[in-house]
């Protein structure tokens, strides 16, 4: 006796050639039409490797597309495709580029007022932010060797007398053309970095860009999107020893004692070092 072979999508009974996949039976026509994966691209089915990003876009594996160097996104369609300081942005990050200080108060107030309530107290809050290319950024960052620098605090300070106090003066230089979310993310990094150095608070480089982390970190979580937690995520598998490793190391260290505590530490550190 001939057992029936039934379609695992429509439920119909098969007759001639069929397809299995995962040890399911298919018509060819159900199979090609609404199991097997469509590449975002070509549009056919895919049959070997393919890339998956998060946003749901699949493509062949040999196809050569690019991906948004801040949500990750693959790009379809190269006329939507952006490239700004050798960085390339999709059209959804395009809406939202930051290339002047046209909305920097907006974010600045939100960053100091996100630091206030997790116990980073009297951030410096006119400190000039400057929104330059790659070229700027590097000249003005020219001790920092971090492949994807994004963002750069200089800090100088004067005195009237030998025994008179120190007059810090900071300046920020972020690179132009990212959008929103990763731009704020950015300037908490380096308002945390006038704030070590506005108290003289003097740590290792790991731990210092671990706790500068934390700003980022903040934004990212306060902002709950999913472009925020693409941005996380490559700032938790980051290898670099310092911005990776140290910032790991920092939110552990947040998870045991809680922003209050943590930060009450970090400024026991302070040690005089101008």
């Amino acid at each position: 006796m001939i057992m029936q072979v039934f379609c695992d999508y429509c439920k119909q009974g098969i007759v001639g050639n069929y397809t299995i996949s995962e040890g399911k039976n298919y018509h060819i026509f159900c199979f090609e039409n609404h199991i097997q994966l469509k590449c975002s691209y070509c549009k056919h089915g895919i049959t070997g490797q393919y890339l998956l990003d998060d946003w749901g876009n699949k493509v062949c594996g040999t196809h050569q597309l690019k991906q948004c160097s801040s949500c990750n996104r693959i790009i379809i369609d190269n006329t939507k495709l952006t490239l700004v300081n050798e960085r390339y942005y999709c059209s959804n990050c395009m809406v939202s580029a930051i290339n002047n200080t046209n909305a920097l108060q907006s974010s600045y107030s939100k960053i100091i007022s996100l630091f206030n309530q997790h116990g980073i107290q009297n951030v410096p809050a006119t400190v000039p932010v400057n929104i330059v290319d790659e070229k700027t950024l590097r000249l003005n960052a020219k001790h920092v060797s971090a492949p994807n620098l994004r963002g750069f605090a200089l800090t100088s300070y004067t005195r009237q007398g030998y025994l008179s106090a120190k007059i810090f003066s900071h300046t920020i230089y972020i690179l132009s053309g990212m959008p929103l979310i990763e731009f704020e993310s950015v300037l908490a990094h380096e308002l945390l970095h006038t704030w070590l150095n506005q108290n003289e608070i003097k740590m290792s480089t790991q731990e210092t860009e671990g706790f500068c982390n934390l700003g980022s970190y903040l934004v990212l979580s306060k902002a709950n999107t999913k472009h925020a937690s693409i941005l996380f995520r490559s700032m938790i598998e980051n290898p670099d020893i310092n911005y990776g490793v140290g910032f790991r190391n920092m939110l552990k260290d947040l998870g045991k004692k809680g922003w209050h505590k943590l930060v009450s530490d970090v400024k026991g550190t302070k040690k005089s070092f101008w």
